[in-house]
């Protein structure tokens, strides 16, 4: 079924919908963004944050909070040093070392 507005009406209900998104906004515990541009250091941080095992939010606020991230240990984390390893050999052999 096919609903026609009229312009006041729609007008009306875009406010409502943008008032609700608001509401919403501000009931989170967490409301403010933070945004930054980087561009080297973008897969650095991502490595560092996939070897950590946190979100990336959980990440930079703990960083911020203890100045330091406690990796704790399980099965990705040694998977992932393990391909370090690995590659780091498989470099060392190749440059003749």
């Amino acid at each position: 079924m096919k609903m026609m507005f009229r312009p006041e009406s729609l007008q009306r209900r875009t406010k409502q919908i943008k008032s609700n998104n608001k509401k919403n906004e501000e009931n989170r515990k967490r409301n403010r963004i933070l945004n930054f541009r980087v561009s080297e250091e973008y897969d650095l941080i991502n490595k560092q944050i996939e070897i950590s095992g946190l979100s990336k939010q959980e990440y930079f606020i703990q960083l911020l909070r203890e100045h330091q991230i406690k990796i704790i240990a399980d099965y990705r984390v040694l998977e992932i040093y393990q391909k370090r390893y690995f590659n780091w050999q498989k470099w060392l052999k190749s440059s003749g070392n």
